[in-house]
Order: structure tokens, then C-alpha cells, then sequence
């Protein structure tokens, strides 16, 4: 018969979270004493103790993160300023473009290209994207002159009229 049975398991792993809440009462200081949870008793499986202390684990590092954040604030909330600088910047970007870079760039998206593939492209696959790009561009001019010049005739708009040509030229 095994002495060392599921109570010793429990004891020990009862030893094993006090002694890592200390080191983390340690770690952090008086805030941590402050915001610490009962110890709680645990009555499940090996596997859920391990799911467990995991979960316990990531949650002191992320505390620990957040209150050992920069001046501005916290560490995400530092990442967080800067990707939402990066959209505004990108925006206003978009938006000084003129009509026809915003449809040039459209177009590439389409393409599944960036500016900086078509630049480091040879002379001669550069002058062959130029070319689909003004097609399409002329395309959706003419497009668009004729739907507007059905819906100046008509005095309604023309939206039943060529759908699957619009999507096929558009896309």
C-alpha cells in the first residue's frame, strides 16, 4: 500500500502555492499584499493543479507587468499609443492622396502587390503592372461615366443594370 496518497499530494501542492505567493509578495512589494486572494484548497486532478498554477502564473506576470509599466503609464498601454499613432499616421496618409493614387493603390491591393514589390521589380515587369493598372483605371472610369449617364437619362440609379459587370471590373 502507497502512504505517499492523494492527501500528500494536496499538502504538497498547498506548500508549493504558498511558497510561490511569497516570493511573489516578495517580488511585488506592499501593492501585492494589498490585492492577494485567499489561498484557495484545490481537490482535482494532477493535471488541473499543473492548468491551475499555469493560470495563476500568467496572471502575476501580467500584474507584474502592468505595474512596473514606463512613465507613460503601462507597458501596453505604451504599445497601445503606439499603434494607434501608426493608424492616424496611415490615415492621414490615405487621406492626402488624390482619387487617383487611392485607386492606383486599390488596384495593387488587388493585385496583391505593395508599392515596394512594383519598385523592386525589373524595368520591364514594372511597365507591364503600369499597364494592367491603367486598364483597370480605365475601365472604372468608363464604368462610372456610364452609370452616371444612365442615372442623369433615367433620373434613377442604375443598380440592377450591370452588377456582375461592376464586380467583374471592380475586382
Amino acid at each position: 500500500m502507497n502512504i505517499a496518497g492523494i492527501g500528500s499530494q494536496q499538502a504538497l501542492a498547498l506548500f508549493d502555492r504558498r511558497l510561490k505567493e511569497k516570493q511573489l509578495s516578495e517580488e511585488l512589494g506592499p501593492a501585492a499584499v494589498a490585492t492577494s486572494q485567499q489561498p484557495r484548497t484545490f481537490s482535482g486532478s494532477t493535471a488541473d493543479y499543473q492548468a491551475e498554477q499555469a493560470f495563476e502564473e500568467s496572471f502575476a506576470k501580467l500584474r507584474v507587468g502592468l505595474q512596473s509599466g514606463d512613465a507613460s503609464g503601462s507597458s501596453l498601454a505604451g504599445k497601445a499609443e503606439s499603434s494607434s499613432s501608426r493608424a492616424r499616421d496611415a490615415f492621414h496618409e490615405y487621406m492626402a492622396m488624390s482619387d487617383a493614387e487611392k485607386m492606383r493603390d486599390a488596384i495593387l491591393k488587388e493585385m496583391g502587390l505593395t508599392e515596394e514589390e512594383v519598385d523592386a521589380m525589373s524595368p520591364e515587369q514594372q511597365e507591364a503592372i503600369e499597364k494592367q493598372i491603367a486598364e483597370r483605371m480605365q475601365q472604372r472610369a468608363e464604368l462610372q461615366a456610364a452609370k452616371e449617364q444612365e442615372e442623369k437619362s433615367d433620373g434613377t440609379p442604375a443598380n440592377n443594370a450591370s452588377a456582375e459587370e461592376e464586380k467583374t471590373l471592380l475586382s
